[in-house]
């Protein structure tokens, strides 16, 4: 195993994060390492070593590979020129191995090796584009910066085979974008399918290179939020999340059974309607200790009203609350509303203040009176990747409170269910009843009575 390479002379010693990285991309002998992983992504706090060990890695592989063509990127100009070159000059161009050569003309900047290998640094504030050529090798720094279109023109630009595969490399800091979707949000399972080595290191791995105050200055400067994200790496609460008070560690129980929730506690159900777009439907019930629990989903496109009924009375007949938009009438003056209720729907308007509700849903979080069952996949996903508009990167308004319009359909269904469950008075004796006539009427089926949809 790699812990620390000899390079004409200079030991480099790897922290433990940069150890299992490299380890993941090199053999011993610094040749690529033969398995089928595309895209190593190193994410993190503060001074971790990211940014160095993918630099050293590639000037590695650059010597080993002669005629080796790598893209190395950073969102803007500044920061290319800055921080990526001049940290990648400063700790190689000593080793004689390249001469660095930039042209203001042509807009190039290439580190060029004595074996033929090359390093082209682009920046998308000035380069508009990606140069039309194959390369073998894409290192992307502050990965969360550039905007998904640009990393998969990166991606698509993998076609070199001077070593044994094409593949990327990106590093940041944690952010509620694509880059959170893409990579930190997969389970292993799908990060295999999709050739992904993950990492997430804190700044405390890499403190025996660090001044020896640097981690309580950190503290002494950041809240408490702040810390944890730009220090500890935490993907938790980040800033632009409307569902900021979301933990999955604390807000996502185990699937319950149906059966064991009481006839005189509150069931609810909340919808969304779609064709194109999933149409939603959530169930929750308030406890007798005052909490709620959203204990199971429904999420499907083009679904027409005769199966949306039927997947509405799943456990019976319980008060729907929808948006009171699909009472419009189409074309022949009817409406999905009325065709609902015909089909034996209880419906009732829904409450459509959307940052009251979004405050009202982030304050039960807070309080640890809202939990969601893990067979809600759809709702869990929606709500870890809800985000608010981002601002312009030196705009001096106040931050804009709208939600982008995306992605959505579960959490419209949450906030319509949570909004009425917290001012429906009391249980009718008719639910009471349909409830017991329901436990009568059970389904027999392996796993009776485990709540398992999605």
């Amino acid at each position: 195993m790699i812990t620390e390479i000899d390079l004409n002379g200079d030991v480099i010693k790897l922290n433990p994060a940069q150890a299992e990285m490299a380890n993941q991309i090199l053999n011993e002998d610094l040749s690529l390492k033969d398995n089928d992983i595309k895209q190593f992504i190193f994410m993190g706090g503060f001074r971790s070593g990211k940014s160095f060990l993918f630099q050293f890695i590639t000037f590695l592989l650059c010597l080993k590979y002669a005629g080796l063509r790598v893209i190395y990127v950073r969102k803007t100009y500044d920061q290319l020129k800055d921080s990526v070159i001049k940290q990648f000059r400063d700790d190689f161009e000593k080793y004689n191995q390249f001469n660095y050569v930039e042209s203001s003309k042509e807009g190039s900047r290439i580190a060029k090796f004595n074996n033929g290998s090359s390093i082209v640094f682009r920046a998308f504030d000035h380069d508009t584009n990606i140069l039309s050529a194959e390369y073998d090798l894409a290192c992307v720094c502050q990965i969360e910066d550039i905007q998904e279109e640009l990393y998969k023109q990166l991606f698509g630009r993998l076609s070199g085979s001077v070593m044994p595969k094409a593949f990327l490399m990106g590093e940041g800091n944690p952010k509620g974008n694509w880059v959170k979707r893409t990579f930190y949000d997969l389970t292993d399972e799908e990060k295999k399918e999709k050739k992904i080595f993950f990492l997430n290191s804190p700044t405390t791995a890499n403190l025996d290179n660090l001044p020896e105050d640097y981690l309580e200055t950190l503290k002494s400067q950041y809240s408490e939020r702040d810390f944890k994200r730009w220090a500890m790496g935490d993907w938790q609460n980040l800033y632009g999340l409307v569902f900021s008070e979301f933990s999955e560690n604390i807000h996502v129980i185990p699937p319950i059974r149906f059966d064991d929730i009481g006839s005189g506690e509150k069931i609810l159900i909340g919808g969304d309607y779609g064709w194109r777009n999933p149409s939603a439907f959530l169930w929750g019930v308030k406890t007798y200790d005052d909490d709620i629990i959203i204990f199971d989903e429904f999420y499907k496109t083009e679904c027409l009203p005769e199966e949306l009924a039927r997947e509405n009375k799943r456990y019976g007949t319980f008060t729907t609350v929808m948006d009171f938009a699909i009472k419009r009438p189409d074309r022949d003056g009817k409406s999905l509303w009325d065709t609902l209720v015909k089909l034996g729907l209880r419906l009732v308007e829904s409450n459509k203040d959307e940052m009251n509700n979004i405050v009202t849903v982030n304050s039960l979080f807070k309080q640890r009176r809202l939990f969601i069952c893990s067979n809600c996949v759809n709702l869990i996903w929606e709500i870890k990747n809800y985000k608010f508009k981002e601002q312009r990167i030196g705009a001096e308004s106040n931050l804009d409170e709208t939600p982008v319009d995306k992605d959505n359909h579960a959490i419209d269904a949450l906030l319509y269910l949570i909004q009425a469950i917290l001012t429906r008075r009391s249980v009718s004796e008719y639910e009471k009843a349909e409830r017991k006539s329901l436990k009568a009427k059970t389904v027999k089926r392996e796993n009776v009575g485990i709540i398992n949809y999605g």
